[in-house]
């Protein structure tokens, strides 16, 4: 899988793997995300193991972000 622009994946972050051009980005629910190695940082990626994640594509930027817990829900 791919993210499209502005498409964005949550998730937990249980692994990384690299090959070639391309880092996959495996969550929980057993979705991997093939993700262009120039436009993410996978060393900062990594950080992110077993945290719940979003995956944005911005016009082709990827950014990351921990999603937190608020009032008893997952946000």
């Amino acid at each position: 899988m791919q993210l499209k622009p502005y498409q964005e994946i949550v998730g937990l972050l249980t692994d990384i793997k690299s090959d070639g051009d391309y880092a996959k980005a495996i969550f929980s629910m057993m979705v991997e995300v093939d993700l262009p190695r120039d436009v993410i940082n996978v060393g900062e990626l990594k950080n992110f193991i077993g945290k719940r994640i979003g995956l944005l594509n911005n016009d082709g930027k990827i950014k990351i972000r921990k999603v937190m817990k608020q009032k008893g829900k997952m946000r």
